[in-house]
């Protein structure tokens, strides 16, 4: 396996399943041929792999909702004590004989002692050890046939007992430290569900509440520039002859642009920077405090998405936060932030440009640019300015208030106050 995480407990049951079914089936048990004793040992050999494979079958592995493996793996005795308490122990399974010397427990029919007497029916390990009948001299099976068979295999490193053994010990670690996780997890669900909450709460009343600044100017600039009265030309650089350069008014109109160039999130993450450099912190919870204040500023220009990714990001960041974990509390965040319908702020980066002064006026819809307007089409109109026109012009232009334009008398504007918690 490449790693821990593709390993599972369901291996290792899996491979003690065919382990014992392989014993049990290549185990020649009463069918061996040869010195009764080896005979005796193959046939207890067979009975405990046939015992150890329904054990281990009734072992199981499954999933819970988190993905946590639940594990159930069972024990299998070593040693006559541990026999005792298995069905080995009482079952009825091996042939009585009678005759001279009393009924004798065999470990087959083929015993030459169980041949030489009579049949006296099936008997058990336990009505041995209770004195019912004795044990054969000649097969020598007894309680301690079976109760070493295990023994030595469980004993030594490279014995498929020991290995067994040591992944039933772990598996009862495993679910231990899986019932701690998901006490942990449920402390640290609630946590987070709380802090979902607040977060609602605080987003709740942002919504619809994008500061949307619209100040004076905001469609650009209009220059104006009026001469009432008759001049003689001068010079003939631009003229063919000298005329009287009558009434004049002149206008320019500027305007601001989007600069594709500037990126306005670089320019947020790059003055956070500035201020605490993320090298200059060395690491922990202050580090990754520092992080979620940079990503939510580089978020503040890009609205519901932003704000998600920042929060994964900073999760993420977060080492004892699990995968799964930092992802059920980030969709929440997501979820809170989506039903808030939080749009990006207006921090496009823009640039002063020339433009239509038509363009300007009519942007604005003031009785003030569209007055200019009218003017000015007029005298498109009729290729002059007339006395009129520079008359409404001036009314126009004096009705303008050019005193302090905070009418509130304000200093300052609080855009946004950021509290830093260490």
């Amino acid at each position: 396996f490449s790693s821990p995480q593709t390993w599972s407990f369901s291996v290792a049951l899996a491979r003690a399943k065919a382990y014992y079914r392989t014993r049990y089936q290549q185990e020649e048990g009463a069918a061996l041929q040869g010195d009764p004793k080896e005979v005796s040992q193959s046939v207890a050999r067979k009975a405990y792999y046939r015992y150890a494979l329904e054990e281990v079958s009734k072992g199981e592995v499954s999933e819970d909702d988190s993905g946590a493996e639940r594990v159930e793996l069972k024990r299998l005795a070593r040693g006559g004590d541990q026999v005792r308490k298995t069905f080995l122990y009482t079952e009825r399974a091996y042939p009585v004989s009678s005759g001279e010397g009393g009924a004798r427990l065999h470990s087959w029919e083929g015993c030459p002692g169980y041949v030489a007497g009579s049949p006296a029916g099936r008997g058990s390990l336990e009505g041995l050890e209770q004195g019912l009948y004795g044990e054969c001299p000649v097969c020598g099976f007894a309680m301690r046939s079976l109760g070493r068979v295990a023994v030595p295999s469980t004993a030594i490193e490279s014995g498929f007992e020991h290995h067994y053994l040591a992944v039933v010990e772990a598996s009862q670690d495993y679910s231990d430290a899986v019932s701690k996780l998901q006490e942990s997890r449920s402390k640290l669900e609630e946590a987070a569900s709380s802090m979902q909450e607040s977060f609602k709460k605080g987003l709740g009343s942002l919504a619809g509440a994008r500061l949307n600044v619209q100040p004076p100017g905001r469609y650009g600039c209009v220059v104006i520039v009026v001469a009432g009265s008759a001049v003689a030309s001068i010079g003939e650089s631009f003229v063919g002859q000298r005329t009287e350069l009558g009434t004049r008014m002149a206008l320019s109109a500027a305007t601001l642009a989007d600069d594709p160039a500037v990126d306005q999130a670089e320019v947020l993450q790059g003055i956070g920077e500035r201020l605490i450099p993320l090298e200059a912190l060395t690491g922990g919870m202050a580090k990754t405090l520092f992080g979620a204040w940079g990503s939510a500023l580089a978020a503040y220009s890009s609205g519901v998405e932003g704000v998600g990714a920042a929060v994964d990001s900073v999760l993420g960041s977060i080492p004892l936060v699990g995968t799964e974990l930092s992802s059920w509390v980030g969709e929440g965040f997501s979820s809170a932030v989506e039903a808030c319908n939080l749009q990006p702020a207006e921090l496009r980066a823009l640039k002063p440009v020339l433009c239509s002064t038509a363009a300007v006026l009519e942007a604005d819809g003031g009785s003030v640019s569209q007055g200019l307007l009218k003017a000015k089409q007029g005298a498109e109109y009729a290729s002059q300015v007339s006395l009129g026109d520079l008359s409404q012009v001036l009314e126009l232009l004096e009705s303008v208030d050019v005193g302090n334009p905070d009418a509130s008398g304000a200093e300052s504007l609080v855009l946004a106050t950021l509290s830093l918690v260490a």
